[in-house]
């Protein structure tokens, strides 16, 4: 069905247009095109590192929001394939706005699953550093082990354990996020 690729291309024009302004500001913040000096010198001001944080902040998010969206607009024009065997593009999306919400949900347990416990451990290596440049590398090389067993674990219960969630969050019957995760891995047992 080619009405399946209309979100891919309507989500890759978004991310492309969100890609856009992310150079644009990385340009306006620096003062011109990237470079060595330029990076220094927006050192001697912090409140260019403060917008440029607090901006980075902003396009992540608009980043997660987007792709939440589109992903739900696949997944209920899979519904609709399923269950009355074609998909209409202007009913997916008037499903999406029923369902993008417990998916962008899910997505941000994922993403705080991934993103808080590796930045612990490189907050915790940096602070390493700062106190001595062999402490550092002892605890770069036990944590950094350590973080790598861990993204093995997060990785092989992403893709075992909420195989299933997706479909789920359309058919199936929970209460929130946690719900829905616990009920996910019932199914892959």
């Amino acid at each position: 069905n080619p009405v399946l690729f209309l979100p891919l291309l309507f989500g890759s024009v978004l991310m492309v247009l969100l890609g856009g302004i992310v150079i644009l500001e990385i340009v306006l913040l620096l003062g011109g095109w990237p470079t060595q000096e330029r990076f220094f010198l927006m050192g001697q001001m912090p409140w260019k590192i403060i917008a440029g944080v607090l901006l980075g902040v902003a396009d992540l998010a608009a980043f997660v929001i987007v792709l939440a969206y589109f992903g739900t607009v696949i997944l209920c024009m899979y519904k609709d394939i399923v269950e009355y065997g074609k998909a209409t593009f202007g009913r997916a999306f008037r499903l999406a706005k029923n369902y993008w919400k417990i998916y962008l949900m899910f997505a941000l347990f994922q993403l705080f699953w991934l993103v808080v416990p590796l930045g612990i451990l490189a907050l915790v290596i940096f602070a390493g550093f700062m106190l001595s440049k062999t402490l550092g590398i002892v605890l770069l090389i036990i944590l950094g082990l350590v973080g790598l067993c861990y993204l093995i674990v997060y990785f092989l219960f992403v893709t075992f354990g909420l195989f299933f969630a997706t479909p789920l969050i359309l058919w199936g019957k929970y209460n929130g996020i946690l719900s829905l995760v616990k009920l996910s891995c019932s199914y892959t047992r």
